[in-house]
């Protein structure tokens, strides 16, 4: 596993062709969440950040317990990588296939903060490539997500029949892979440096034709350089739906509790001061957005009453929980 100083995020758009494949084949999505540190707000709010070594740990958990040992392609075949929300919403605007491949390029790392594409030119093939982050030790199915990925994006120009030249796979030969008819005719390669696909040059001013309409209310956040925000975006989703343990902490962030204590001191934060800012957060949507009571608003927060947590809110927001819900409810 690539060694990383801060928390991989992603977002839970890209769960969307996963959760799909996992349905189609009766796959018991809400027993497998919580055994994968995964939040069960994936299934419904594409647009929330959420720790990204969770979602991989899905993925290969999956192929598993089904035997399915192309499940990561399957995946993509369920829902196109340019049909996902966040990478729809962040590739509209450009008119040929290098604009596209060079947007993908830039905007991937604010969709998967672990994903670093470039696209290289040499000779008469251009290539589309993963520099990224390994973050799972089985990384078969996270691979052949990312490459279907890739291939998505040109067969959205060049028709979905078009196979590159050339694959290449890190992960060690695989004879599914090598067998699969979606990646065939192209020729594949295992053990490279790099996840890759070859694109003759002559197709890079290809027209790309217009994309489905967004919506333009959309507001997509972005993975953040500081572990003090990325850490707060990771957690958030998980209050009132679990105890954040500190072995929850590091399955999700792929970082032990202890370093991570002493990277948060290096940014003049603390844990619980993320925590908190957290919580703070979590009450303020739950305020605004419904009507629970501050009891239960409470214990979801993990307090033992409203009393404690009216107390934090008012140190937080300078009003009280009640006070703050008619100001904004």
């Amino acid at each position: 596993m690539s060694q990383h100083h801060n928390i991989p995020l992603i977002h839970a758009s890209v769960c969307e062709p996963v959760i799909l494949a996992a349905r189609t084949i009766g796959t018991p999505l809400e027993k497998i969440l919580p055994s994968v540190r995964l939040t069960s707000r994936v299934l419904d709010e594409p647009f929330l950040l959420v720790p990204e070594i969770p979602v991989w740990n899905l993925v290969h958990t999956i192929s598993t317990m089904e035997d399915e040992p192309l499940f990561g392609l399957k995946a993509t075949i369920e829902l196109a990588t340019y049909d996902i929300e966040s990478v729809k919403y962040l590739t509209q605007g450009c008119f040929t296939l290098k604009a596209l491949l060079e947007r993908f390029c830039a905007v991937a790392p604010s969709v998967c903060s672990s994903d670093h594409y470039v696209l290289e030119e040499k000779g008469e093939y251009a290539w589309l490539v993963q520099k990224g982050l390994t973050l799972t030790a089985d990384y078969k199915q996270v691979e052949l997500f990312t490459v279907a990925g890739m291939l998505q994006m040109v067969q959205l120009v060049a028709g979905e029949d078009w196979r590159p030249a050339e694959i290449h796979f890190t992960v060690k030969h695989c004879h599914h892979i090598n067998d699969s008819e979606h990646l065939n005719p192209g020729r594949i390669f295992f053990s490279k440096q790099y996840a890759a696909i070859a694109i003759p040059r002559g197709l890079l001013s290809l027209a790309v034709q217009t994309l489905d309409e967004i919506d333009d209310s959309v507001s997509l956040n972005s993975c953040s350089d500081t572990l003090e925000n990325n850490l707060m975006n990771a957690i958030t989703p998980y209050i009132g739906e679990t105890r954040i343990s500190k072995q929850i902490l590091s399955d999700i962030s792929g970082i032990s509790f202890r370093s991570l204590q002493r990277k948060l001191e290096q940014e003049g934060t603390s844990y619980s001061a993320v925590l908190d800012q957290s919580r703070f957060q979590k009450a303020k949507s739950l305020l605004e957005n419904t009507d629970e009571k501050l009891l239960n608003i409470s214990l979801m927060l993990g307090y033992e009453n409203a009393s404690t947590f009216s107390r934090a809110f008012k140190r937080w927001a300078g009003v009280t929980p009640k006070e703050f819900r008619k100001l904004h409810h």
